[in-house]
């Protein structure tokens, strides 16, 4: 405990307005290290990895079927597939929409009509059992391309029509395809 002379000298000493200034700095900066900091970094980190799996899961087990079925072109021998995509697909949520619509006409003693009409629309997400939305249909991701690498990939029949193939299962264009011979 400071002894009573210090409080004495704090008294007696003539403030300057920088003396304040100092003395308001100081309590600000112990207020900033006083204060909590909350620590969401983590929780994030966690759902992006949890998304990021899944999606994963998904996507390798797409290019296995795919490389399967393309396996079995005459003439392509084994075949291998990578598929790259744009964004991670869209989930749709459901939303309750009301709308109201209010229509009024005042006539005046000069036989003015005037008309008035309102109208208000309110959307609300719809929560199934609990905090999570509900969501009424999943978005698959946009494919960005996809690469096939197989034993007959120097054939030029075997390459078109595995590109046949794929262009009849998804909706890419013919230059997001490359067919590449395997060693």
């Amino acid at each position: 405990m400071p002894d009573k002379d210090f409080f004495e000298k704090l008294r007696k000493k003539k403030w300057k307005k920088g003396d304040f200034i100092v003395l308001a700095l100081i309590g600000v900066l112990l207020l900033v290290i006083a204060l909590p900091v909350k620590k969401e970094e983590k929780q994030a980190e966690t759902t992006v990895t949890v998304s990021e799996s899944g999606e994963t899961a998904a996507t390798r087990d797409l290019e296995k079927r795919l490389g399967q079925i393309l396996s079995k072109v005459s003439g392509a021998g084994k075949v291998e597939v990578m598929i790259t995509y744009k964004d991670t697909g869209t989930y749709v949520v459901e939303k309750d929409q009301t709308y109201s619509k209010d229509s009024s006409t005042e006539t005046d003693l000069q036989g003015n009509v005037t008309g008035r009409e309102q109208s208000q629309r309110q959307t609300e997400t719809v929560y199934d059992s609990g905090k999570d939305p509900f969501i009424s249909r999943q978005l698959e991701p946009e494919i960005e391309g996809i690469l096939i690498v197989a034993e007959g990939g120097e054939d030029a029949v075997v390459r078109q029509n595995l590109s046949d193939a794929v262009l009849a299962l998804f909706d890419v264009e013919l230059h997001r395809i490359k067919i590449v011979k395997m060693n």
